[in-house]
């Protein structure tokens, strides 16, 4: 049976983070309007991408080390867990601009929504 393939990577949105994947890689990228940052920073809390129930985000930062990390690269080929964030790698920053590059675009689509640097 051949699929035709419908697109080159998806994006995805989720409280005050954003993805984009491909079918290697995953960039997520999470950001806080000015105010919010500033609360967290002050007050020396740990950071979540959306308000929720507080037990699912303890799971998630058991389950993946990188979860507070403001930019996080996964290869899931290499990595499907994704245990192992890549942007600050140096070998891997070609393939984090580029996902920044694709984020960018989508986020070129919803006008007035800004979202720190990447937005254009």
């Amino acid at each position: 049976m051949k699929t035709d393939r419908i697109h080159d990577d998806l994006f995805l949105e989720m409280g005050y983070t954003r993805a984009v994947v491909t079918g290697r890689s995953k960039y997520i990228a999470l950001r806080y309007p000015e105010e919010m940052a500033k609360r967290l920073a002050e007050s020396k809390q740990t950071r979540f991408h959306m308000f929720t129930n507080r037990g699912l985000q303890k799971r998630a930062m058991k389950a993946h080390p990188g979860y507070e990390d403001a930019d996080q690269l996964y290869d899931l080929v290499a990595d499907p867990g994704e245990k192992t964030n890549l942007a600050a790698d140096a070998a891997h920053a070609a393939a984090l601009e580029s996902m920044k590059e694709k984020m960018a675009a989508h986020l070129a689509t919803f006008p007035g929504r800004p979202f720190g640097e990447l937005t254009r």
